[in-house]
């Protein structure tokens, strides 16, 4: 039954199908570099405390430590910090919106934040920090938004400078009575968006139109250019 048999060169041509689809199948360092670049930085699951505040949290639990030394307080739980400001009122409590009150500015009541401040050179015991060496977690550091009020069509996209994700919601010419104005298809396309990117994500929100014509990942990247 040798005529079944496999010959040497089908053997070494398997062998090398396998090694190629092997080969292919794993990320470059390109591919690594730009997946840590999107990854979460201290992506592990963090518990709220569940008596909010930093001050409120120690005094809790000074009342309840045998000793109740405020130096060994660690509570390595996330807590909350108050948002107090000149019109902040304290005693009408806390806003029923948390942080996604849209009337900070005026609101007088109580809005928090998450306390993101790491422990000073107090809060630590003495001689705890011999030999540790300080290290920087390297955090990204965000900025506020920022928007401009113009004319998309005249503008210089290349000013913008590059960004690694991109979300948009065009103004599609949807066929409404509108309070902006919108862009034809064609308009959309001399936007100049590949500038602002050379790698990355795009988020576009797309008209019902545009979605059941197939405007995927490769479609979004053809339309623009």
């Amino acid at each position: 039954n040798l005529l079944s048999l496999p010959s040497t060169r089908e053997k070494e041509n398997k062998k090398m199908g396998e090694e190629f689809l092997d080969l292919l199948s794993k990320p470059t360092v390109k591919e690594k570099s730009l997946a840590e670049r999107f990854r979460s930085q201290g992506a592990q699951v963090k518990e709220f405390c569940a008596h909010g505040t930093k001050d409120e949290c120690r005094k809790v639990w000074m009342s309840e430590s045998d000793d109740g030394l405020e130096s060994k307080w660690n509570c390595h739980r996330l807590h909350f910090r108050k948002i107090i400001q000149s019109h902040t009122d304290e005693s009408l409590g806390d806003c029923s919106f948390l942080n996604t009150c849209f009337h900070m500015e005026t609101c007088k009541y109580v809005h928090y934040e998450v306390d993101q401040a790491i422990k000073t050179k107090d809060d630590f015991e003495p001689g705890s920090l011999l030999g540790q060496a300080v290290v920087s977690r390297g955090e990204t550091v965000l900025y506020p938004a920022q928007w401009i009020q113009c004319d998309l069509r005249s503008l210089d996209m290349a000013i913008l400078g590059k960004f690694s994700v991109i979300m948009a919601d065009p103004p599609w010419d949807i066929h409404m009575e509108l309070p902006y104005g919108t862009l034809s298809d064609d308009e959309m396309r001399q936007l100049s968006i590949p500038i602002l990117q050379d790698e990355g994500l795009i988020f576009l929100w797309v008209t019902a139109y545009w979605s059941s014509h197939g405007i995927g990942p490769r479609g979004i990247i053809t339309f623009f250019k």
